[in-house]
């Protein structure tokens, strides 16, 4: 055999194994890093922010009513929520009652209601299309009665009294896609006040709206559209 074919063939036969492996081996260590990155990105976070914007639909003196509002908080290993709420009346609700029997005079009732609470989430069941919640609140904050004639609108007397709200109810969340929702949340609100005028407050409340995971989104934009991206231009360099 020539010499210079023997040497030839040795030398590939060392030299396409060593590419070979170093290839896969530049794959592999990847590949590890991907799969390290992708459990720290998807790992349970002990603290995270918590906000949410509540509409609740309401009855007082067999009115429908809305009582706005916002939370922030914490959500505590993705099992406990817990915060401050800030909600109001948002358009004051009136009641004309006869001044007495003897009078036929009338006159409209304006009432104006704020407070805050403190509220917490105890999640119960979390599944991929589902979640439940069990909300409980407690807070503070005051209602205004207007009193006004209603033939010249002119203001008669104008009252504050001081309330401690308390709500419990129930949060389903229905998941049919991974990063967006609908929740249906079910209540009762207490409120324990003297009022100046026969309104009650207390009642059922229900609020319907879109649920948005914040923290599927980021998780995800961060695994794929930065990690997975770099881990497929890196590979393509191996080769």
């Amino acid at each position: 055999m020539n010499p210079k074919c023997f040497y030839s063939t040795l030398l590939i036969l060392f030299w396409i194994p060593g590419i070979l492996f170093s290839q896969t081996s530049c794959e592999d260590s990847l590949k590890n890093k991907l799969l390290h990155d992708s459990l720290k990105i998807y790992s349970l976070k002990k603290i995270l922010p918590y906000f949410s914007i509540d509409d609740r639909i309401t009855q007082i003196q067999e009115t429908k009513s809305d009582i706005s509002g916002f939370k922030i908080g914490i959500n505590y290993t993705e099992k406990y929520v817990f915060g401050v709420g800030f909600y109001s009346l948002l358009s004051p609700e009136k009641s004309i009652v006869p001044v007495s029997k003897n009078k036929p005079d009338t006159f409209t009732i304006s009432v104006k209601m704020k407070y805050f609470t403190f509220f917490y989430h105890q999640i119960m069941l979390r599944k991929k299309h589902f979640e439940l919640q069990i909300p409980v609140e407690i807070g503070m904050g005051n209602v205004q009665f207007l009193h006004k004639k209603k033939n010249n609108s002119a203001l008669v007397d104008n009252k504050t009294s001081s309330i401690v709200p308390f709500g419990l109810g129930v949060k389903s969340i229905l998941k049919p896609f991974p990063h967006a929702g609908i929740f249906v949340f079910l209540g009762v609100r207490i409120i324990r006040d003297k009022p100046q005028y026969p309104f009650n407050l207390s009642g059922g409340f229900s609020a319907l709206g879109i649920y948005i995971n914040l923290l599927k989104i980021n998780r995800d934009i961060k695994y794929y559209c930065i990690k997975k991206t770099n881990y497929k231009k890196r590979v393509k360099k191996c080769h």
